[in-house]
């Protein structure tokens, strides 16, 4: 559902619906998966997804500090890698 998402009214229903019907630990691992691998084809959902997890900051905390730490962890693995070529990957 979250890539058929493409406005701001949409997304801010989709967050308030996974705060109170999709809440467990097992979906916000999934969520932060999800959010973490946009493909490159829809660079354009990018700022929603950004909107999204910004909605749940105050409610879920550790969905965004996960999301950080593998965002971090992959310009890091990109920026270390001797093959520059794939960088935008």
């Amino acid at each position: 559902e979250l890539p058929n998402c493409i406005n701001r009214e949409l997304i801010d229903n989709a967050a308030v619906d996974f705060v109170l019907n999709l809440n467990t630990k097992n979906n916000r691992k999934k969520l932060t998966r999800v959010l973490f691998s946009v493909a490159r084809t829809r660079l354009d959902l990018l700022p929603f997804y950004s909107r999204f997890a910004a909605i749940l900051y105050p409610v879920l905390p550790d969905v965004c500090v996960e999301l950080c730490q593998m965002l971090k962890q992959d310009f890091k693995y990109h920026v270390r890698k001797k093959d520059q070529i794939n960088i935008e990957s």
